[in-house]
């Protein structure tokens, strides 16, 4: 494996603009098409354009007619060099010019009269000396009668000729037409060049016939003609015709009698590669003005060396690559990393078998998932069993894939380099929308933002309207996704507070106000939705100086959804987080949201209790964590004294629910009655004391029993009251 170089052959100054260069359509980028000229030549043609001229002129003073042949593998640029040459022999204005391309034929009668009429049409009219279109037509009625063409391709094209004779000269009387049209040739004022292309897209019938156009009838002085053709693919053409029988010697043979002069177009330089692929690089940057920073270049350039430059082995093939990027990148502008963007372009592109392993064990790739079998893998094993998958996709180079794949995702990477990545690596990977973050896999196999998926360019806009103070589309945006789907709004918003880029009020004020629709969705992985927003929370107040920190909670907690927030964030900095964490506006902010919980309690205690007061438990919970025991048992007890609410109900609200599901059906049941949160907010022994019950006093629903719909209060209660008569009772107990 050949290591990086000491300075990458991708990097570019990111301070200068991309050199002006023409636009990528402008350089035939989409299709097939050659470039007319060599713009701006990175390839160096020129050089050879200016070599072949030189050639094909000392041939005319060598021999009065002769082949010579341009050759070169699929996409190596033969027809833009063609092009290029015909523009500069008609500028030196030595040779008269045709240019005959047989593929565009769909007939051996249309073909032979294409290629006449072509000859004869290279010659002015100012220039003829007498009738030599005439005498070129009479030529071609010369050889109709002796079936010359078509005994020899099995198929009797005489008609066909006499009739293109007939097109081309009116006349079809064969005397001296050969011996005419030689004298009136060797008296042109200059040599004709027919220039003959893409031969080797032709069938094997349309490709002999071509070639013996060119040997039979086409030995005329004065004539050359240069040919045009990917070698290996002409053989194989020739070898599936009866003249070579599946015998490429013999194929090989046939070609070397037809073309006298061999040019080769030379195989890329390491130089000109890089060039061209630069060159379009900087035109797609331009182009879709994507943000090209120094990080970006050191890893494009590490790609280039281990994984692409193998598979650009002709112009091509780097065309290609780019026009899939840019007709790709339109979908995803500014939604995900540009570098893996391309990784998974240039598979999807060269390798799909590759790209099809990816999308069949995404799961292994993103950490999904992982079978018992895989868990037990050493690094060294993972890797070989990689290897072997990449293996079995057959592709040009496997070393550059399994390159490509380690790079693209980290999970291959620790298996090749025997190491293990933190939960930092990881938060990059998101921060740079990575490949290899579930987030986002799905926009690199989507070529787009999925429709379910929460734009980016959506974010970056609400995110603005949120620092002006102005609700716009953008948001409602953002909070329409909330209602759906709160756990993926919460992913998105989390990278960029991570980034800084959210204004600090109001998107504290805005998960407040949407925070009980936050909670009442269930999450579709490990970390509840409201999880994602809680942190947020507590990240944007970690920006604020510490008055402005407790003004927002106090505001938030005016409002029942904005409370349960606040009570639950200063919860959580208090009791939940590592002890040497530290949050400026902790102490300020726990006297400010215990007054607003107890004005909360103490307003709720006025009507009675009904189940949908179960958040109120957790109120309660706050007040004795961030506070102390005796302080929310004195409210609450006071509550109970003066208010409408009693013990049983709120022992009834204590008792939690749980969802079971068979796969096809789903039930409620009871869940927790925690006795150690029992004593924390009331006092265990004086509950018991206060309700005085019988020993092991049964429980009107059992615990275990399975219904639609879910517990009633009394249920509840009845619940409570089992476990709490019980003296034997612990929380393992009352867990069921």
């Amino acid at each position: 494996m050949r290591e990086p170089r000491s300075s990458p052959p991708v990097e570019r100054d990111t301070n200068k603009p991309a050199a002006d260069h023409p636009k990528l359509n402008e350089d035939g980028l989409y299709g097939d098409d050659p470039l007319s000229e060599l713009m701006d030549d990175d390839l160096d043609r020129q050089r050879l354009v200016d070599s072949l001229a030189r050639t094909l002129g000392s041939i005319t003073r060598q021999s009065e007619s002769a082949v010579a042949a341009i050759v070169g593998p699929w996409g190596s640029g033969k027809t833009t060099l063609l092009n290029s040459l015909r523009q500069h022999l008609a500028n030196d204005n030595k040779w008269h010019l045709a240019s005959f391309n047989p593929w565009m034929y769909n007939s051996y009668e249309s073909a032979a009269n294409g290629f006449f009429s072509e000859l004869s049409h290279a010659i002015p009219e100012d220039l003829r000396r007498g009738d030599t279109r005439g005498s070129i037509g009479k030529l071609a009625a010369r050889l109709a009668p002796y079936g010359s063409l078509g005994g020899l391709i099995g198929v009797d094209v005489s008609r066909a000729l006499e009739a293109t004779a007939t097109l081309i000269s009116g006349d079809q009387s064969p005397e001296a037409a050969k011996a005419r049209a030689e004298g009136e040739l060797r008296e042109l004022d200059k040599p004709i060049l027919v220039i003959l292309d893409d031969l080797d897209r032709l069938e094997p019938a349309e490709l002999l016939h071509t070639f013996r156009l060119v040997r039979l009838a086409g030995r005329l002085p004065n004539v050359y003609y240069l040919l045009s053709y990917d070698e290996e693919t002409i053989e194989d053409v020739l070898g599936r015709t009866d003249l070579a029988s599946n015998n490429p010697g013999r194929a090989r043979d046939y070609l070397e009698k037809i073309v006298q002069i061999r040019i080769d177009i030379p195989p890329l330089l390491e130089s000109q590669k890089l060039g061209l692929f630069n060159r379009l690089l900087d035109q797609l940057i331009a182009r879709h003005s994507i943000d090209f920073r120094q990080d970006i270049s050191h890893r494009l350039s590490r790609m280039w060396i281990k994984t692409v430059e193998p598979y650009m082995i002709q112009p091509r093939a780097i065309k290609r690559l780019f026009t899939q990027l840019d007709a790709s990148w339109v979908g995803v502008a500014d939604e995900v990393d540009f570098v893996d963007f391309m990784g998974i372009v240039f598979l999807k592109t060269f390798e799909r078998s590759a790209f099809d392993l990816v999308l069949r064990l995404r799961s292994e790739l993103l950490g999904e998932t992982f079978s018992y079998e895989h868990q037990k893998e050493t690094n060294s094993d993972r890797w070989t069993r990689w290897i072997n998958n990449i293996g079995r996709t057959h592709p040009r180079h496997p070393e550059s894939i399994q390159n490509l794949l380690a790079d693209l995702f980290p999970y291959l990477r620790a298996a090749r380099d025997n190491i293990t990545f933190g939960y930092s690596h990881a938060e990059d990977t998101i921060d740079r929308r990575g490949v290899a973050s579930r987030q986002f896999f799905d926009r690199y196999t989507q070529m787009t933002v999925p429709a379910q998926d929460l734009p980016d360019s959506v974010i970056r806009s609400a995110a603005v309207e949120m620092a002006n103070m102005r609700e716009g589309t953008a948001i409602q945006a953002v909070t329409d996704a909330l209602q759906t789907d709160a756990g993926l709004v919460g992913l998105r918003l989390e990278r960029f507070c991570r980034r800084g880029e959210l204004s600090p009020v109001p998107w504290i004020e805005w998960i407040g106000h949407n925070y009980i629709e936050i909670k009442s969705q269930h999450p579709e992985s490990f970390v509840r939705p409201d999880s994602w927003f809680r942190s947020m929370a507590i990240e944007l107040l970690d920006k604020l100086e510490v008055e402005a920190a407790v003004d927002t909670l106090k505001a938030i907690g005016a409002t029942n959804s904005g409370l349960i927030l606040a009570t639950e964030i200063v919860r959580f900095v208090t009791t939940r987080e590592p002890s040497d964490s530290f949050h400026g506006w902790t102490d300020a902010a726990i006297p400010v949201v215990s007054n607003l919980a107890e004005q909360k309690l103490r307003m709720e205690s006025t009507h009675s209790i009904k189940l949908e007061d179960a958040r109120l438990v957790d109120l309660c919970s706050m007040l004795g964590a961030t506070n102390s025991p005796s302080y929310i048992q004195e409210i609450l007890w006071d509550i109970f004294e003066k208010s409408t609410w009693n013990l049983e109900d709120f022992l009834g609200l204590m008792v939690g629910t749980a969802t079971v599901s068979s796969g096809q059906e789903t039930w409620k049941m009871l869940g927790s009655f925690e006795l150690s949160s029992v004593d924390n907010l009331l006092g265990l022994q004086r509950v018991r004391d206060t309700l005085n019950l019988s020993p092991n006093t049964p429980a009107i629903r059992d615990a275990e029993v399975r219904t639609v719909d879910p517990p009633t209060l009394e249920e509840r209660i009845s619940y409570a009251q089992s476990i709490l008569a019980d003296p034997n009772a612990s929380n393992a107990q009352a867990e069921p």
